[in-house]
């Protein structure tokens, strides 16, 4: 990996049916003149399934906030809710600059899991 990434966590559970759960992240590159890499992995035959974007000689990928909350609505049915939202750095912002200095995204989803 070519990554550094420092986060904080708090985890907490105010209810024995509701359990919460926070991080912040924040990555960056550990070398300025390597390339930002992503991909699935070795699937592809002609690019191994990773593509590296040249940074500009940046480091700062992006710091991530996220919120996770989980409700035991009986011992074998749980509703989860999770939502994101990543503030993304100088890389990223020269690797997308239509996005503007600091792209930005948003991710949510609710889940119900059952299980057996």
């Amino acid at each position: 990996m070519n990554n550094e990434d420092l986060f904080a966590q708090l985890r907490l559970k105010p209810h024995k049916r509701l359990s919460l759960r926070s991080d912040v992240r924040y990555l960056r590159l550990s070398n300025p003149s390597d390339l930002w890499y992503t991909g699935g992995g070795a699937f592809q035959q002609k690019t191994f399934g990773f593509v590296g974007r040249p940074t500009g000689g940046k480091k700062d990928l992006g710091t991530l906030f996220d919120l996770s909350l989980d409700y035991n609505l009986t011992p074998n049915t749980i509703l989860g809710l999770y939502a994101s939202d990543v503030r993304g750095g100088s890389v990223a912002g020269n690797v997308c600059p239509q996005n503007g200095p600091h792209p930005s995204a948003n991710h949510f989803y609710l889940e119900l899991m059952q299980r057996f």
